[in-house]
């Protein structure tokens, strides 16, 4: 990657970083008094709830699925390989679906929540099928499993742009992504997929940035 490329690079893995720490921090106590995560139409309670915080889950979901999709954007374009092989570059295309149906996910769960409160008013049965419908998609679409950024990361790990470490936390994002395809495990998996690709970006981040004597990256 060209030396003016790494700050921008070093920014967009940053960003990523911190929009996954903001997105934990606030699930962790804004939204603990509701079950968010609960399987099929959601309770009227929960939906009071959400109605209530619409406009602080509107700024969660904006910040988690498309200020992190269009930085992720730049970083899968930052440690693409020039004059790669196909299936290397199949793997940075991988990465750009993945960001695109970041993006697309979090754009679905704004406008959601936009209607949300009327419908709610007019009828509240009627806003928890409404919300329901968008949350299966949001889920579908941008984060119920995590193959298409275990498949990016993976790639990532087998060509020469990270350090050894680097590629050993790269495996274990990789294959906890890979792991939220199986029911009985997809918890467990998203957990470890999404605390350490966290910890990955901002791995990332600190040995790309210009200012850091520790330069690992060499995409």
């Amino acid at each position: 990657m060209r030396s003016s490329d790494r700050p921008f690079a070093a920014l967009a893995a940053a960003v990523c970083g911190l929009t996954y720490l903001v997105g934990l921090l606030m699930y962790a106590t804004i939204f603990s008094g509701a079950d968010l995560d609960a399987a099929g139409v959601p309770s009227i309670r929960t939906i009071a709830f959400i109605v209530t915080h619409s406009g602080a889950l509107r700024l969660w979901y904006f910040s988690i699925y498309v200020v992190n999709g269009l930085a992720l954007l730049m970083l899968v374009l930052a440690l693409s390989e020039r004059d790669a092989p196909l299936w290397r570059r199949w793997i940075t295309g991988v990465g750009f679906v993945w960001s695109a149906l970041v993006i697309a996910a979090g754009l679905v769960a704004v406008v959601a929540l936009a209607s949300l409160p009327e419908i709610y008013r007019t009828a509240p049965s009627d806003a928890a099928r409404h919300w329901h419908i968008a949350t299966s998609l949001i889920e579908g679409v941008g984060g119920g499993t995590e193959l298409l950024g275990a498949l990016w990361i993976l790639g990532i790990a087998t060509g020469s742009a990270f350090a050894p470490a680097q590629k050993g936390l790269a495996v274990v994002v990789g294959t906890a992504g890979m792991l939220t395809l199986h029911p009985a495990v997809a918890e467990a998996g998203g957990a470890v997929f999404g605390i350490g690709f966290m910890g990955l970006f901002f791995w990332i981040a600190v040995t790309l940035c210009p200012r850091c004597r520790w330069q690992s990256i060499k995409a």
